[in-house]
């Protein structure tokens, strides 16, 4: 199986109910989603990666961490590089394939009996391929546009072979770099709708910069923003604490006084925290060792201040599942919105992860507060009616 749409997704639900173990190959964040999903479900589920788990946003000294939370999810973890798919006692494929990349389209010879990784037998009857994707560059390779491993852009977006031509999400190679997640693929899609439509683009982050990763696995937490672990630069202040034996890590990094990048492994309400803090750029503490527990005194509170909302730009995303801006949020308040609820129904956001909510929540106080007092955001049930959605999205 693979998971990349909807139909997938159920057919890899129906064939859940009739496995007892499974596999899940490539350890990034789909493939740790999808491991803890399956797990809850009831099957023993082993994730195997090439070295370690969720290696683009998380180092070494995170691994210890993310293996016992893991362990705690009901989900075992086996690394290796060479990869053979067998059925009924026989191999059927070899993952990765040409170029170091998975088929396409997992073999239907005939049913998983298990996976042997670098020798080693993993017991699987059923296999998920969670490795990536690689754009098909092939069909371009007559077209005269810079390839290498998408299509090479500028800063605008545009092949600097043919400014007509941009391209943006998974198959482009942006100067920054790209990370696969959809926050990046947002702030692209909002720049090229911008310079298309003739206004001044908002500028783009880098690829890892302002991204904020986290695991969407009921029994699991673990999140990685900005420039954390390998991604860091020289000079940069480095705290941790680590407890592994409790599937616990915390991992920040300060700049002049602003932390740039955490990373959160086993504590729901730091994480919250430490996301907050980051994508607002509030002030943090003195000490910012201050920053690892949560019940610290000197903690950055994680509710907004006035301060630190009028600060914020309006282009920049609360709502990174749904790509909700801080202006659209402020407009949904001048067209009549004035619950969370409200805004979820007219944007989506919220309804992703849940980590925005109370960000959407301080923004609707705050714009209330400062437009009038006779205009203050009301509870759903005082609402004279609900406000109507203005975006209508699959």
């Amino acid at each position: 199986h693979v998971l990349r749409d909807l139909d997938d997704a159920r057919a890899l639900i129906a064939a859940a109910g009739n496995a007892g173990t499974a596999a899940v190959l490539g350890a990034g964040v789909l493939g740790v989603e999808i491991a803890c999903g399956l797990a809850g479900r009831g099957l023993d589920v082993t994730l195997i990666g090439r070295s370690g788990v969720m290696d683009r946003q998380l180092d070494e000294s995170c691994s210890a961490a993310m293996t016992a939370a893991l362990g705690a999810a009901g989900v075992r973890t086996a690394h290796g590089r060479r990869v053979r798919v067998l059925a009924k006692g026989d191999e059927v494929d070899e993952a990765p394939g040409r170029g170091g990349e998975p088929p396409e389209r997992p073999n239907a010879a005939g049913r998983v009996a298990g996976v042997e990784v670098d020798g080693a037998h993993v017991c699987a009857d059923l296999l998920v391929l969670a490795c990536g994707t690689t754009p098909r560059t092939a069909l371009l390779q007559s077209s005269g546009l810079p390839l290498g491993r998408g299509v090479v852009v500028g800063a605008d977006l545009a092949s600097p072979a043919d400014p007509a031509i941009y391209a943006i999400g998974d198959c482009a190679e942006p100067p920054c770099g790209a990370t696969g997640l959809v926050a990046q693929g947002w702030d692209q899609a909002r720049s090229l709708a911008a310079r298309l439509a003739g206004e001044v683009p908002p500028p783009l982050g880098g690829a890892t910069s302002d991204a904020v990763v986290k695991v969407k696995a009921e029994r699991l937490v673990a999140v990685a923003m900005g420039e954390s672990g390998s991604n860091r630069r020289v000079g940069d202040r480095r705290l941790a604490m680590s407890d592994p034996d409790a599937g616990r890590h915390v991992e920040v990094v300060v700049r002049d006084d602003t932390l740039v990048g955490a990373i959160c492994i086993g504590d729901g309400a730091l994480a919250a925290d430490l996301t907050s803090t980051f994508t607002r750029g509030t002030p943090i503490p003195v000490d910012p060792a201050h920053l690892l527990i949560r019940s610290a005194p000197g903690m950055a509170p994680s509710g907004g201040t006035a301060g630190s909302l009028t600060k914020l730009p309006d282009r920049a995303t609360i709502c990174r599942c749904n790509g909700v801006s801080k202006g659209d949020i402020v407009g949904c308040w001048r067209q009549g919105a004035r619950s969370v609820q409200e805004v979820a129904s007219a944007t989506r956001a919220t309804t992703g992860c849940g980590t925005c909510t109370g960000t959407v929540k301080d923004i609707l106080d705050w714009v209330g507060a400062a437009e009038g007092a006779e205009d203050q955001p009301t509870s759903p049930e005082n609402a004279a009616e609900p406000f109507p959605a203005q975006r209508a999205e699959v």
